[in-house]
C-alpha cells in the first residue's frame, strides 16, 4: 500500500497516465489531471479506496480498463466531453458512485464497465454509443437506463441491441419472474448475472445462443426450460451462487426427443438434471 494523500498538481507535461499509476494508494483522497493528459491508463486508479474527488480535463479520450476499479469512496464523477472510450470495468466495484453523466462523444463502453455501482440510480445512453460490451451495469440493482442510441434499445427491465435482437443486460432485480421478448435470439454473457430475487425465467423459441455465466449468481432460481431452438450454451450459464455453493438449478427441462443434443451443449454436472417433457 502507498501513502500518497492529496496531488494538487500534476505536471502540465504529462499526457499519459501510466497502467497501475495509482493504484492502491489507498490514502489518495483527491486529484486534479493537467489539461495535457489524454490518456488514463489500465488500473490507474484501481483500489484508490478513499479517493472522492477527480476532476478530468477536457483533454481525456481514453479511460482504461478498471481505472477506477473498486474506488469506494467516489460518490460522483464528470466526464469531459472528449472522452470516447470507457475500458471493461473501469467503475466496477464504485459502490458509493450516484452520479455520472456520459458526454454525447462517448462511443464504446466496455465490459463491466459498471458493475456492481450499487448506488447508482440512473444513467443516459448518448447517441454517440456504438459499442457495449458484456453487460457493464451487472449489480446495479437500483438503475433506470435512458437509451439514446439508435443501435440499442431499453424498457423498464433490459438494455438491447436494436429491435431485441440480443439482449445485453437485465437490470430489473426486484421482479421474480421475466419472460425474454419473442424477437430475441441471443442472451448475452453475465445478461442475468446476480439477479437473486429471479425464481423462472421463459425463453422463446426464437433463443439460440445462451451466452458465457448468462444466469451466474441467480441463487433463487432453481429450474429453466429450454427451447429447441438452443444450439450454443456458454461457460459456467448457471454458475454458482454468491455465497460460492454449487449452482442452484435442480431441474433443466427440455423438449422430447432432445436431451441428447443438451447433454452435448452441457457440461456433464448438469445431465441428470436434464428433464424432457
Amino acid at each position: 500500500m502507498r501513502l500518497v494523500t492529496a496531488i494538487a498538481e500534476l505536471p502540465s507535461s504529462v499526457t499519459h497516465i501510466g497502467d497501475k499509476a495509482f493504484s492502491w494508494c489507498r490514502s489518495l483522497t483527491s486529484i486534479v489531471l493537467p489539461s495535457s493528459v489524454t490518456h488514463i491508463g489500465k488500473w490507474a486508479f484501481s483500489q484508490c479506496s478513499s479517493l472522492t474527488s477527480i476532476v478530468l480535463p477536457s483533454s481525456v479520450t481514453h479511460i482504461g480498463d478498471r481505472a477506477f476499479l473498486e474506488c469506494r469512496s467516489l460518490t460522483s464523477i464528470v466526464l469531459p466531453s472528449s472522452v470516447t472510450h470507457i475500458g471493461d470495468d473501469a467503475f466496477c466495484g464504485c459502490e458509493n458512485l450516484t452520479s455520472i453523466v456520459l458526454p454525447s462523444s462517448v462511443t464504446h463502453i466496455g465490459d463491466y464497465a459498471f458493475s456492481r455501482c450499487s448506488s447508482l440510480t440512473s444513467i443516459v445512453l448518448p447517441s454517440s454509443v456504438t459499442h457495449i460490451g458484456s453487460n457493464p451495469f451487472s449489480g446495479c440493482d437500483r438503475l433506470h437506463v435512458e437509451n439514446r442510441s439508435p443501435l440499442f434499445e431499453t424498457d423498464s427491465d433490459a438494455l438491447y441491441t436494436k429491435g431485441k435482437k440480443q439482449l445485453i443486460s437485465f437490470f430489473n432485480h426486484d421482479i421474480v419472474h421475466f419472460r425474454i421478448p419473442s424477437s430475441v435470439t441471443h442472451v448475452g454473457d453475465d445478461a442475468f448475472c446476480g439477479c437473486e430475487n429471479l425464481t423462472s425465467i421463459e425463453l422463446p423459441s426464437s433463443v439460440t445462443h445462451i451466452g458465457d455465466e448468462a444466469f451466474w449468481g441467480c441463487s433463487s432460481l432453481t429450474s429453466i426450460e429450454l427451447p429447441s431452438s438452443v444450439t450454443h450454451i456458454g461457460d459456467d450459464v448457471f454458475g454458482r451462487d454468491w455465497l460460492n455453493g454449487p449452482a442452484p438449478i435442480s431441474s433443466i427441462y427440455v423438449p422430447k426427443g432432445t436431451k441428447g443434443k443438451f447433454m452435448k451443449l452441457l457440461p456433464s454436472k448438469f445431465h441428470d438434471k436434464i428433464i424432457e417433457r
